[in-house]
Order: structure tokens, then sequence, then C-alpha cells
């Protein structure tokens, strides 16, 4: 049975925000986030943030930063509102003091933990892991849009954000629990990733055709996984990944951003949720980002005080013995960073 319990906590989230900044990450998901907001409250893109690079577009300020709705993110930095879908919680006892009030992710509001996560794809039934879709999934729920046209190219385009085909292979029943708690039955794009889309022809032929188009664009041909899963059909495993549009060390920013641009506008045409293309890179901040590999070294009870101690910035539990962070990044009236990297002010587009 669907709990709509969430929708109005959703709608809070979103009603506290103002409407004009998003960051988002550099990912299908993040994308079609913003783009979809983006169109229906004509917000701007302030930048984007990688969880170890913030990038600032069009001269946008430290104010801006801090009011924007990061989406496809879960900050730990008061005053910032998030929407995103990682695991957070450590344990029960977590209240994530650092943490924006006005933000949103489906794991947090059920109160799934970390040791009560990643039970693999043998799940017994009754059970619940993390949540299993993406953020635009809970988004388009949440507000109430409709999902397009089976066989679309934007159908296939929301199937693919963050996976989610795939983990409806490899974790049926978990995609199963959450499909009964969050969606109901008007969200026919859930329910035909738990029923049949990777065994009808049509979608292979739309969803491979989308993803070299993709990649032609410059999303990253690595898979997400480090292993094949057997319960993937062979004529998809290859379809894995290919998320998103990545930023390092030694990236020139302008060269990055015409090639995010091109991703983005592939996203805006396919789904006409229309959001204004940023024009220049105006400012970037490098965090440290570390991982921590055992659960047990933090204690039930003690992560709280483990942000406040490490001054976390963002965090996400992302593998049954990892927790990676990132720290010495902080937004204030100015942006406070461990390193500020000098942009050259040029190539405009």
């Amino acid at each position: 049975m669907v709990d709509e319990d969430w929708i109005p906590q959703f709608n809070l989230a979103l009603d506290a925000w103002d409407k004009k900044y998003i960051i988002t990450s550099p990912d299908i998901d993040g994308i079609l986030s913003a783009c979809l907001l983006g169109n229906k409250y004509g917000a701007k893109l302030a930048g984007i943030y990688t969880t170890r690079y913030l990038i600032l577009f069009d001269d946008a300020t430290a104010a801006d930063a801090k009011n924007a709705l990061w989406l496809d993110h879960d900050i730990s930095e008061d005053g910032i509102q998030c929407m995103g879908q990682h695991l957070v919680d450590h344990s029960e006892l977590d209240t994530l003091p650092k943490r924006g009030k006005n933000s949103f992710n489906p794991n947090n509001h059920f109160r799934q933990f970390w040791k009560k996560s990643f039970l693999g794809s043998n799940m017994k039934v009754g059970k619940r892991d993390k949540y299993p879709y993406a953020t635009i999934h809970f988004l388009m729920a949440g507000i109430g849009i409709a999902d397009p046209e089976k066989y679309t190219k934007h159908f296939h385009l929301l199937a693919h954000a963050d996976g989610s085909w795939a983990t409806c292979v490899d974790y049926k029943e978990n995609t199963r629990v959450w499909k009964d708690l969050m969606f109901d039955s008007s969200r026919r794009l859930v329910h035909i990733l738990n029923n049949n889309y990777v065994h009808e022809q049509r979608n292979l032929d739309g969803h491979s055709k989308m993803v070299e188009e993709l990649i032609q664009l410059g999303v990253a041909k690595r898979g997400s996984r480090s292993g094949k899963s057997s319960l993937i059909p062979q004529d998809w495993q290859n379809l894995q990944g290919k998320q998103s549009i990545s930023y390092r060390k030694n990236s020139d920013p302008q060269e990055w951003l015409v090639k995010f641009n091109g991703v983005m506008q592939y996203v805006i045409s396919t789904t006409n949720w229309k959001l204004q293309l940023p024009q220049f890179v105006s400012s970037m901040y490098r965090g440290l980002v570390l991982e921590l590999s055992n659960r047990g070294e933090i204690k039930d009870g003690e992560f709280d005080q483990f942000m406040y101690d490490e001054g976390i910035f963002s965090h996400a539990i992302t593998g049954a013995q990892t927790l990676r962070f990132t720290k010495r990044l902080s937004i204030t009236d100015e942006i406070n960073s461990h390193e500020q990297i000098f942009v050259p002010r040029f190539g405009r587009f």
C-alpha cells in the first residue's frame, strides 16, 4: 500500500525553496531533475557539485549557492536545502543536525539505516533496503508530472537515470517494496521497470540508441558497477553505467562546460523541460573527499558528533562498508574552501 505521507513532507521542502537557483550533479539524474524544476519554476542553474568540485556558473555568488536547491545530493550544511536519494543515516539514533531542515530524501524520511541496507539481490520478502530509484522519479511523483509515453526517448531517458532499469532487475524485491511504498498506479514508468522493461525488444532498441547518443555527446563510457550481473540479459549488460559528464583535476573548465551543455541540451530537447544553458564557468572550489571503510568505526549514536568533528559538507553511504564524505568546503557569506581554483574568463557560449 502506498504511504502518501511522504508527499506532504516533500511539498513542505519544495515550498521552502525560493525557486531562484538550482545546483545539481553532472549526471543524467541530476540534469533531468534540474531541467524539470527549472522548467516548472523558472529557476536558473547556478552550478554543479561533483562531491569534489563545486563549479559555479555565470557569476553566481555564495548567497546564490546557499539559497539554491541542491538536487541529487545530500548536503550537511545548515541552511542549504537538498533533495537526494543517497543513504545518509548511520543508525536509528542519528538526527543529522548539520543537514538543512527543509530537505527531503526517501531514505531519511522512511528511516532507512546503514546496518539494514546492502542486503544483496537475494533479500528476503518483508525486508527493505535503501531507496533504489532516481531523484527524478520521486520529483515527478511528488509534483504530479505525468510519465511520457512508453517507447519514447523521454521514457528511456527516465529509465536510464541512476541505472534504475538495471536495479529493478538485480534487486527485484527491494524495488517492488519501494514501488508499493511511494508510487501509485499512475506512475507507469516505475511499474514497467518492475515488470518487463528489459524483456521487450523495442525497449532494448530505443535504450541502446539513446545510450550511443549520450556517449557521443561526452557521457562517460564506464559502467556503474565493479562486475557484471548474471541477472541482467546479455544484450543489456553493456548499457549499465553511462551516466555522468566527468570533471577531472586537469579538465579545462570551459571545454568541460561545452560537453556538459551538449548533454543538457539533449535532455532539454528530449523532455521539452526548458532550462537556460550556463554561459561560462565563473568560479570553482575543491573540497577534500574521504572514505570511511567500516561502519563499526563509528559507534551507533556517535555519527552526529562525527559530522561536526570532521566538518562534513556532504556525505553518502555508498556501500556495505563505505561512507564517502566531503570536508573543507563551507558556504557562508563567502565560500570557504580548501582550495579555490582560478578560472580564466574566456570561452563564453
